[in-house]
């Protein structure tokens, strides 16, 4: 490529005081944090997930889906035929799990009372008979509301993707537009990087691909019947590792066109499978949201494999600068009196190195900048505290944001210098560039 394609996240901070997972992150689950709909209508539920290439041929899949919480009732069990009388005659399976490792889950004849959080289990045997169950840990929030004031336009992609050098894998993405729309002929796909304004890498309308992904990039979902934009990228290299933004173009009854995308966007992270990863935290650096609704703040992070297995891991949040006030910590419980019963840990750090946090009934004052920190314990008692240095600034707007057509104009590369390295610091704050 001839001009090099920078990162978007800032490389956050090692302040020697550690967490993380034996979990092997390439099992994962996808599943959009929210879902819309309207009493009477049918939603489909997205659902992917991945699997160590290592582990092919896969002999079967099951699917299941329960409610309420992790450990939840089941709802639906496609093993044993299984449909909660709730849910009777409205439960299918939409999906080919043994062919696109999708599971998703459609639901007709909404009821209010079907409002809940929905968690997908995927079970795999392999041909030695051997298993592996694996569930998406934070699950979809279905909000089934009386009038059709929602669901609007809306993009769905998964916080962090992980794989290695040399594979392929799946960026999910789901979309959701108004009933009233009659036709989708007009609809396309495309995908760009870094930013939300960034380079496009993909359309597959125009039959683009971008110069660094000619013959690795390809459609994987199918937008006109189940509402994916899916894309796979194969041969993967390490520079793939980049943040991944989904659009989709449809065209409306009067002939024009409204394109809706992603705001955060997808992290994937390309590693080679004998490296090891080193300290580091990830933020996003801006998130979008509207007043009054819910957000998530996106964090991952890495560390040594050697220091496995971690004894526990601790996520706390502050606010306004690297050294400002605690609005959460995990352990030992606290939040902040002006965020008291509006904010949750939504990341799962002892299993995926997530301490992503939700924020609801988002205020404008909640505009600010917020930094992620994760104190990982080592089975020998020594602790490791990494912190992000940037953050991620919280925009507060009265109203949901949509994609200009015409706006084409790339932004900076936030947490850049001018060449395209990133910051990071010690446990004094000295920022160094590498």
């Amino acid at each position: 490529m001839k001009k090099k394609l920078s990162r978007k996240f800032s490389l956050l901070v090692l302040i020697l005081v550690t967490v993380a997972s034996a979990q092997d992150s390439r099992y994962e689950v996808f599943q959009p944090e929210l879902v819309s709909a309207v009493v009477g209508e049918a939603i489909i539920l997205p659902c992917s997930f991945s699997y160590p290439r290592e582990i092919e041929p896969i002999w079967d899949v099951r699917v299941y889906w329960r409610i309420n919480n992790l450990h939840g009732g089941y709802i639906y069990k496609d093993m044993k035929d299984f449909i909660h009388p709730e849910y009777a005659g409205r439960l299918s399976l939409h999906g080919l799990p043994m062919v696109d490792k999708t599971a998703s889950l459609r639901i007709t004849g909404l009821r209010e009372s079907d409002s809940n959080r929905y968690y997908c289990r995927v079970v795999m045997t392999m041909n030695d008979e051997g298993t592996e169950e694996m569930q998406n840990v934070n699950g979809t929030e279905l909000r089934v509301s009386g009038s059709a004031q929602k669901p609007q336009y809306q993009v769905f992609q998964p916080e962090l993707v992980s794989a290695v050098v040399g594979e392929s894998v799946i960026l999910p993405c789901y979309f959701t537009y108004p009933q009233e729309i009659k036709s989708n002929q007009g609809m396309n796909v495309s995908w760009r990087i870094n930013n939300f304004h960034g380079d496009y890498i993909y359309n597959y309308g125009q039959r683009f691909t971008h110069s660094d992904y000619k013959g690795r990039i390809s459609l994987s979902g199918f937008p006109w019947g189940d509402n994916t934009a899916s894309v796979r990228i194969s041969d993967l290299r390490k520079n793939d590792s980049n943040r991944y933004y989904c659009q989709v173009q449809l065209r409306k009854n009067d002939g024009k066109i409204q394109e809706v995308q992603s705001i955060n966007g997808t992290e994937l992270r390309v590693t080679d499978s004998a490296q090891k990863p080193q300290y580091q935290v990830f933020q996003p650096e801006m998130v979008l949201a509207v007043v009054g609704e819910s957000v998530i703040l996106p964090c991952s992070f890495t560390y040594p494999q050697e220091i496995e297995p971690i004894r526990d891991a601790r996520v706390s949040w502050r606010m306004n600068s690297f050294r400002g006030d605690y609005i959460y910590k995990f352990i030992p419980s606290f939040t902040h009196r002006d965020y008291r019963r509006r904010i949750s840990l939504t990341g799962f750090p002892w299993g995926n190195n997530t301490a992503s946090i939700r924020i609801s009934d988002l205020r404008k004052s909640d505009s600010k900048r917020y930094y992620c920190r994760v104190q990982l314990i080592k089975n020998d008692g020594v602790a490791e505290e990494v912190q992000s240095v940037d953050g991620t600034e919280l925009r507060m707007m009265e109203e949901a944001p949509t994609v200009d057509i015409d706006d084409r104009t790339r932004e900076a590369n936030p947490g850049m210098d001018e060449e395209g390295r990133t910051k990071t610091a010690n446990s004094d704050g000295d920022y160094h560039n590498y």
